[in-house]
């Protein structure tokens, strides 16, 4: 299983018609909308890279998306498709990127 995390700008007015469009495509399990540079947050889980590249391809090419920005997820995101152990291994990672995000969030306030 391979997953994504997948921001997704839509041409200006045309929200809608992206949304019902990213929606119908194989390997979307979830579409949130959202205000600031991006319009939408997709969840891609496809049984292989190739078949990812596919559902990412048929998003960029909608005539009502701008852009398509895709970051690979290193562990299933879907909790249907993880191990106990799995969840073990993602909360260990998720706490060393938390010391990670602090620091960086410290230097940024720093830096304003």
């Amino acid at each position: 299983m391979v997953s994504a995390v997948v921001l997704i700008k839509a041409v200006p007015c045309q929200e809608n018609i992206a949304y019902t469009s990213i929606k119908a495509i194989e390997g979307v399990e979830k579409l949130y909308t959202l205000f600031g540079d991006h319009d939408f947050l997709a969840i891609i889980e496809t049984e292989d890279q190739a078949m990812l590249k596919r559902s990412l391809k048929e998003i960029e090419m909608l005539n009502s998306v701008i852009s398509v920005d895709a970051l690979l997820s290193r562990t299933s995101l879907s909790l249907k498709n993880r191990e106990a152990s799995d969840l073990s291994a993602l909360h260990q990672d998720q706490n060393h990127i938390t010391s990670i995000d602090e620091r960086t969030f410290s230097d940024r306030v720093i830096l304003k």
